[in-house]
């Protein structure tokens, strides 16, 4: 009965009664939404229509006042339907709900959340410890996240009274595979919810247990801006009262400072509110380091050696430390480390002391990327000479005094570097067209490191006699003529030979540097010489671009110049040149003869701070087979098949070596560190065109020495049949050799232009491969027990990166920053030290907020109201013909 009566009522109304079920009230109201206007005149035809319905009957024949009152009642109830009509008459029905705002506490889990801190400000130190209730030397062996997990693990801590009010997130930050998501979730905490059955609900006096667990401080990384914009990801669409971050305030990422204001000004678009809460001590450290070793791989008996030591230094200015120089046999283990002897026996070393950069040699670039102006941070290089007195191959490294107030101990040595002591001295024939400043410095440079060269300099607009005064190996009266004495002959010391010949934009002469000279230097690199050519804007064009005598020496030369009018164009229009930095390529930045630095880093920060190049010698196209070293960073420099111009390239025609230079500025580099960069260029062409190494068939290199886990690296290899002709194969393997666990895998490269006479290969390391850390070798199986002999193998390292190391101290600032974006009251806004965080119950508002929602059903429009209004106009009509009324 009652079904049937429901659906009566459905019928009649247009909703079941059923849809009154969870409703908390209803009532009845109008809901058409009219003006003052509207309203007002809707009253006033009301009363019209009513005064003339009541007229209208008074007037109306001899009919009984009953029946006009009847009548004159059933059409007024049809006007009151029709205007409640208009008003749109409706069951509201009244909801009630409770919603309730998360809290999203998140922990910053990086390296630097391992480190313990000395709390050197008395009052810090005694308010944490008091709020940990333990004793103060107990807190400095507390490591950062222990710490924080005691704090947020207090019974009727922090996490419980937020609990209360609030739905908790409990969210961790970094990681320590590129394979992992940067913000993982801890635990969710909700006590207003029935946990039973859900795995990722905690009641809150767990979640120290569970953070426990899944906190260890290892993420190598710190980017606070990505956790925030992780965090406002995951919780789009709900309610959050704020995100309280806990952290050191360490930002180690790229870009970390532009990035964070960026995601700061994202919470406030939302809004969220960020709270912060620093953990940590702020005191600056005091910290020595030495960054690295800069030294020759290759250098004579006997003769004068330079290193160079890059030393940073924080808060320690004005103190005194030795740098002492350290040596060991490559094939010796790492107990064998000596200290380097000097004249007198006693340790080479130098006393320096420290103090601001500025008082000290300029250092790279890179090198200051550490240095925050106002944190006492230095940075300086340290020049360490001495004269190697064995044979063979060592490693070096240098040593720094350890402060007795330094925590981090481990970087006061530096990385080691390799270098070959040989007996051998190579001979260099110089010729150059005039007296240019690139001739003058390089015949100095080679003049006066006479343990390591033998020189003979032909300058080809001066007198015979200040060319003999400028060599220390054979005096020339002309150059030579024949074979056999540019090839000389071992035993004869009136004519040893050469084993590298440097042309300086040489001027073509008859008798001199002339066809027959071309042919012999033709002919002397085709059997292992060396030939370095630097071009100039007097000669080049008429020796290496016009058809003639001088053809053989074009084809030598790893470029195909193109006619030099980019000078004479900008002398025409009064252009002032300005300067364009070389910048290498990803082969040069491995090559021997670019590197200027003990790793590659190093040799790229040297690069950056060496002066810009104002000319270089137009360049067509690189031949087949030649390698780009260093390039032109000038957009509108091109070749002639749009690529960048080359500055440094080399390649290998028949059995020698030869290398083109396209710029005659290298002498102005004698200007940065006391013209170190510049000898160390010189001496590593040198070396190269004599042919160190040149027994090695194969050559692998990756663009440096030291890599990031997670990220690919790409690996170039020259590789040469026995017989000196390239190799030829669509592809070429490596393996790749775990030295510490034996482990090896095979990367496959391709060609590196399908095109090219062979010899050249490249490839990726992938992500996957890298993503552990340690020592790896880069090498070729073959077969035979000399084949390893032939391969120069590259030994690598694929470690975790060592930014969150540089700074252990808390960054206040940047907390401070992060807590002032939201409004709040007083001085210090949302931000907070770990010993005040109880006051996040107070300053985060209350998470409860009570809302009613109305929800109407409307009646107007419902068969009901059509039927009231049918059936009292039907009565009317049957009343009025039971009168007889018109």
């Amino acid at each position: 009965m009652s079904e049937f009566v429901n659906r009566i009522l459905e019928w009649l109304l247009g909703f079941s009664p059923g849809a009154f079920g969870g409703a908390d009230g209803w009532e009845v109201a109008f809901v058409a939404e009219y003006g003052s206007y509207m309203r007002l005149g809707l009253v006033l035809a009301f009363a019209a229509m009513i005064y003339l319905t009541v007229r209208s009957y008074r007037r109306e024949g001899d009919a009984p006042l009953r029946a006009k009152i009847a009548l004159a009642t059933l059409r007024i109830a049809v006007i009151v339907i029709v205007f409640l009509v208009l008003l749109r008459p409706a069951v509201v029905l009244r909801f009630v709900k409770e919603l309730r705002s998360t809290v999203v506490v998140l922990v910053d889990d990086s390296l630097s959340m391992g480190f313990d801190d000395p709390y050197v400000p008395d009052e810090l130190r005694g308010e944490l410890a008091a709020s940990l209730e333990v004793d103060a030397d107990e807190l400095t062996q507390m490591s950062r996240l222990e710490i924080v997990r005691a704090t947020l693990g207090r019974s009727e801590g922090v996490i419980d009274a937020l609990a209360v009010d609030h739905p908790l997130m409990l969210m961790a930050f970094s990681t320590d595979s590129a394979a992992q998501q940067y913000t993982r979730p801890v635990a969710t905490i909700d006590t207003s919810a029935d946990p039973v059955g859900l795995d990722d609900l905690l009641p809150a006096e767990t979640a120290a247990i569970s953070m426990a667990e899944s906190l260890a401080g290892r993420g190598f990384e710190t980017d606070i801006s990505r956790s925030i914009r992780d965090v406002l990801d995951r919780t789009r669409g709900r309610r959050v009262a704020g995100v309280v971050l806990i952290s050191d305030g360490q930002i180690t990422a790229d870009g970390g400072d532009a990035r964070l204001q960026a995601a700061l000004d994202l919470a406030n678009q939302r809004p969220v509110p960020l709270y912060a809460v620093m953990v940590g001590d702020p005191t600056p450290r005091k910290n020595l380091a030495v960054t690295s070793l800069d030294a020759p791989d290759r250098v004579r008996r006997q003769s004068t050696v330079e290193m160079a030591a890059t030393i940073t230094h924080r808060q320690l200015d004005g103190q005194e430390v030795a740098i002492r120089l350290m040596q060991r046999r490559s094939d010796d283990d790492e107990s064998a480390w000596q200290p380097v002897l000097g004249a007198d026996d006693q340790p080479v070393q130098e006393f320096i002391t420290l103090g601001p950069a500025a008082d000290a040699d300029a250092a790279p670039a890179a090198d200051m990327a550490d240095v925050t102006p106002g944190e006492g941070t230095s940075v300086r290089t340290v020049t360490i000479t001495f004269a190697p007195d064995e044979i063979g191959d060592f490693s070096y490294r240098v040593e720094a005094d350890v402060h007795p107030d330094e925590e981090n101990r481990d970087d006061n040595v530096s990385q080691p570097v390799a270098v070959r002591v040989t007996d051998e001295r190579i001979n260099v024939l110089v010729i150059s067209g005039d007296a240019s400043w690139e001739f003058q410095y390089l015949k100095n440079f080679l003049y006066r490191d006479s343990d390591s060269y033998r020189v003979s300099v032909w300058q080809q607009n001066a007198d015979e006699e200040i060319n003999q005064a400028g060599s220390t190996g054979m005096k020339l009266t002309k150059l030579p003529r024949t074979l056999t004495e540019l090839l000389g002959r071992p035993d004869d010391a009136e004519n040893p030979g050469y084993q590298v010949v440097i042309l300086l934009d040489p001027q073509p002469t008859d008798g001199g540097f002339d066809g027959v000279f071309v042919e012999v230097l033709a002919d002397f690199v085709g059997r292992g010489g060396g030939l370095c050519y630097v071009a100039g804007n007097k000669y080049s064009d008429t020796i290496l671009l016009n058809p003639g005598p001088y053809e053989p020496l074009a084809r030598m030369l790893p470029v195909t110049l193109s006619a030099n009018t980019a000078s004479d164009v900008a002398r025409i229009r009064e252009e002032r040149p300005q300067p364009w930095q070389a910048r290498l390529t990803s082969y040069g930045v491995d090559h021997q003869v670019m590197r200027l630095g003990g790793s590659a880093e190093d040799t790229k920060s040297a690069w950056s701070v060496l002066p810009g190049i104002y000319w270089s010698h137009p360049v067509y196209q690189v031949k087949p087979g030649a390698r780009v070293l260093a390039e032109q960073s000038n957009p509108l420099r091109r070749t002639g098949r749009g690529a960048a111009e080359p500055l440094v390239a080399v390649h290998s025609p028949d059995a020698g070596r030869a290398l083109y230079l396209g710029t005659n500025s290298t002498w102005r580099w004698r200007f940065v560190r006391e013209g170190y960069y510049h000898r160390r260029f010189w001496a590593n062409v040198i070396r190269f065109l004599a042919g160190s190494g040149a027994s090695k068939r194969i050559t692998i290199t990756a663009g440096g020495e030291r890599f990031t886990a997670g990220e690919p690296i790409t690996v170039e290899v020259e590789a040469y049949e026995e017989g000196g002709g390239p190799v030829r194969a669509d592809s070429f393997d490596i393996a790749m050799v775990d030295l510490d666990s034996g482990d090896e895998q095979t990367i496959t490269l391709t060609p590196v232009d399908p095109d090219s006479p062979g010899g050249h290969f490249s490839g990726v390391i992938s992500e996957d491969a890298t993503a552990h850390s340690g020592r790896f070798r880069l090498t070729v199986r073959g077969e035979g027990p000399d084949f390893q002999d032939s391969v120069a193998f590259k030994d690598i390292i694929i470690e975790l990166p060592q930014d969150e190391s540089r700074r252990k101290e808390a960054n206040e600032t940047t907390m401070r920053l992060i807590g002032s974006r939201a409004s709040a009251a007083g001085p210090d806004g949302n931000f907070l030290h770990l010993h005040d965080i109880d006051r996040l119950a107070e300053m985060i508002p209350p998470g409860r907020r009570t809302t009613v929602h109305k929800q109407p059903r409307e009646l107007w429009d419902s068969k009901l109201t059509l039927l009231l209004i049918v059936g009292l106009l039907a009565a009317e009509w049957i009343t009025r013909k039971a009168y007889n009324m018109a």
